[in-house]
């Protein structure tokens, strides 16, 4: 049988490491990477070139693959993977520009909304049976507490996290074989936390803090935290002890 996966942000960061970790881990298995450039080049990946900001694109997104194809591989899981993001511009409310705010909301935020509405809807009951499906939202602490200079990410992320749980509610009730996670990946070493060094402590009081964290090399990398999701991806009953493992 085989696992059919759907990762976006796949050219760098986590995105990049897990999907080498799946297809490094897996035989039977197809990975369609979505990200403005292709980094990955494998017989059992696929590259959609989609810049995440342009939201009208991914309307209709698994419509444009050919699922006829990936049926006759005998999938039995589908797995949706919000891995993508951006930090925007760092910066107080009022000194920032307006299109940044809309550019961060729609690749951390409405992107995720849309392809997991899309996903649920092409992956129903009634098309596909009692397929098993999983989406993983890539989460922060920052969707939980605000951050001065990080005000739409943390906004993002807090609204990615409350319509992913009332999704999760919403499949129990139509008693759809769907599992949901938001997932708070923590600080990891990734192009995002080099554009939080540049900042300035007008711009964002604690840049000294991740600087520091850089240089006492207590970021998590990239390679770590992809073995993570994809443990919990494999064993989502385990996911308590998988995450705390993580923070």
């Amino acid at each position: 049988m085989t696992t059919l996966y759907f990762i976006t942000g796949t050219s760098s960061g986590i995105g990049y490491a897990l999907t080498n970790h799946i297809l490094s881990t897996e035989n039977n298995v197809l990975v369609e990477g979505v990200s403005r450039n292709q980094a990955i080049h494998h017989g059992n990946y696929k590259h959609h070139t989609f810049d995440l900001s342009e939201i009208d694109e991914l309307i209709g997104f698994f419509g444009k693959i050919d699922l006829e194809k990936r049926i006759k591989n005998k999938i039995d899981k589908v797995v949706l993977i919000n891995n993508a993001g951006t930090l925007g511009q760092v910066g107080h409310v009022g000194k920032i520009p307006s299109q940044d705010i809309v550019k961060t909301i729609n690749i951390n935020t409405i992107a995720p909304f849309v392809l997991m509405n899309e996903f649920l809807h092409t992956f129903d009951n009634q098309t596909f049976g009692n397929i098993e499906k999983v989406i993983i939202n890539v989460s922060s602490g920052a969707g939980k507490r605000p951050i001065d200079g990080w005000s739409a990410y943390c906004a993002s992320k807090a609204g990615l996290n409350l319509f992913a749980e009332v999704v999760k509610e919403e499949e129990k009730i139509l008693n759809q074989n769907t599992q949901i996670f938001n997932i708070s990946v923590g600080v990891v070493d990734t192009n995002m936390q080099g554009e939080i060094r540049k900042t300035t402590e007008n711009e964002f009081s604690s840049v000294e803090y991740f600087k520091e964290l850089k240089n006492n090399n207590q970021l998590a990398s990239p390679e770590f935290v992809a073995e993570k999701i994809y443990s919990i991806i494999e064993k989502p009953q385990d996911y308590e002890d998988i995450w705390q493992k993580l923070q």
